[in-house]
């Protein structure tokens, strides 16, 4: 083998070992994240998050888009109306 191709390898190797460790360190900041912006979005209504995990757990995943993007679309019309308030 050339000397170019293991270093490749290697190479590979090494960034492999460095973005596994780099992930398991931020996982559990990643996952606070979704939660918050979950709570933030549905506006901490604690039935339209159930209604969100029941839909992911039975599989219905269009319809929970359907419902993520319509809550997403509303949070940023809300933070549009009240940045242009303050204007």
């Amino acid at each position: 083998m050339k000397k170019q191709t293991i270093l490749g390898i290697l190479g590979t190797l090494v960034l492999g070992a460095l973005g596994s460790g780099l992930w398991e360190l931020i996982k559990p900041g990643i996952s606070f994240l979704g939660s918050a912006a979950l709570t933030v979005i549905s506006l901490g209504f604690d039935s339209v998050v159930n209604d969100i995990y029941s839909r992911v757990g039975r599989a219905n995943l269009p319809a929970t888009w359907v419902k993520a993007t319509a809550l997403l679309i509303l949070a940023l019309m809300l933070y549009a109306i009240t940045g242009i308030q303050t204007l």
